[in-house]
């Protein structure tokens, strides 16, 4: 529906086009689609819509689906606010939509917290919040916090890396890990991707995976 091009450097460039027209007709074809979708399945609905759209299809997307799949949503400020209601499995703000959603400023992994808990109070069941160099919290279902420190390393890209932390989290949550272990990876696939010119492969993930361990021990 678009064309993003990405220019890596001496420093990150973002070209982003606008979309292509989007009739009802395409709507039907994606709502089709999901709704096919069982049980068993995830779907993750992230990044922005087409200006063109309403602000409430990411809730028109998820009342196509059975109520026991898990939903994850990775999206800005009121299009994930939105979702809430309906209590999706995973939510993952980062500090600048925190920051919006509540105009506030994130100082701390304190004030992240706090946040993150009003959040889960609105319907998030699990709450990941990435902030950048500072690692990232996750408050899960059952009220458990963590957080976890980033490792140390020249930044390289950026793109990808808030996807890839999603990525590594439900990649952990199907293996069936614990919750600490699944958002160990989420950071650690986000670290692997930030230190790299693309996204991570699976050789360096795990070596990001073992430092990790060590200094968030």
């Amino acid at each position: 529906t678009r064309i993003n091009i990405k220019v890596l450097s001496n420093c990150e460039t973002a070209i982003n086009t606008n979309t292509l027209i989007i009739e009802d007709k395409h709507l039907d074809s994606l709502f089709n689609e999901v709704s096919k979708l069982s049980s068993n399945d995830i779907l993750i609905i992230s990044g922005n819509i087409p200006s063109a759209l309403n602000q409430d299809l990411y809730e028109k997307i998820i009342l196509k689906l059975d109520k026991n799949i898990k939903v994850v949503v990775d999206a800005e400020s009121k299009l994930l606010l939105n979702t809430l209601k309906y209590r999706p499995f995973l939510i993952k703000p980062n500090r600048d939509e925190l920051e919006e959603m509540f105009n506030i400023k994130i100082d701390s992994y304190n004030d992240a917290i706090n946040y993150a808990k009003v959040l889960q109070g609105m319907g998030g069941r699990n709450v990941i919040v990435s902030l950048d160099k500072d690692g990232a919290i996750l408050i899960d279902e059952h009220k458990k916090v963590y957080n976890l420190k980033n490792i140390e390393g020249k930044l390289v890209n950026s793109v990808g890396a808030g996807d890839s932390l999603v990525a590594g989290f439900i990649c952990g949550i199907e293996r069936n890990y614990e919750m600490k272990d699944a958002f160990m990876l989420g950071v650690a696939c986000a670290n692997a991707t930030a230190f790299s010119k693309s996204i991570a492969n699976k050789s360096s993930i795990n070596q990001t995976l073992s430092l990790l361990k060590e200094i968030n021990n």
